[in-house]
């Protein structure tokens, strides 16, 4: 894989020495689930939610067409309730840009899990909203894409390459 990145709403300048992110967890909110609850002092609303879930969407897209990639491939599809199914999606499933995009909003609110793969890029969302892209150019203009919605991109290989690391390993 020639550039693989991290793409997070978590400010990598608040990691440790060991990549650590050093925030206390009830600060800041890492699911979908916590829409309507108080998380750092204040009330995480739908419309903050889905300004953060945008983001990391439209993101995932600008890599991959900025890379050339027309579609990806289902891996390893979990499809919690069905609702994966409900957009006609199974494993193996060639999705275009369109596809991806609802089924990695499914991926982000906990309602299904895959990795989204060609033969020369990714697209895998870890634990508390951690996001892996892999693409064989630099995608310069993604990057900034993305700083401009609020998320930061490091290099950092997935560690869902090749499959889902155990659940002690989230990646933080």
């Amino acid at each position: 894989m020639g550039y693989e990145y991290r793409v997070t709403k978590y400010d990598p300048g608040k990691r440790d020495e060991n990549g650590v992110y050093t925030v206390d967890e009830w600060t800041e909110w890492i699911m979908f689930s916590q829409v309507g609850s108080i998380v750092g002092g204040s009330k995480l609303t739908l419309e903050e939610y889905l300004r953060t879930e945008d983001a990391y969407v439209a993101t995932a897209i600008r890599f991959l067409s900025e890379a050339g990639v027309p579609s990806v491939t289902v891996r390893q599809l979990a499809d919690n309730g069905g609702e994966a199914a409900k957009l006609n999606v199974r494993e193996g499933s060639d999705l275009d840009h369109e596809q991806a995009a609802c089924l990695m909003r499914l991926i982000l609110r906990d309602l299904a899990w895959c990795r989204l793969e060609s033969d020369d890029s990714f697209v895998h969302f870890g634990w508390d909203y951690y996001m892996y892209i892999g693409v064989p150019v630099p995608c310069d203009q993604s990057r900034a894409f993305a700083r401009e919605r609020g998320l930061f991109v490091e290099e950092f290989p997935s560690p869902y390459r090749g499959g889902c690391p155990d659940e002690d390993d989230q990646s933080k």
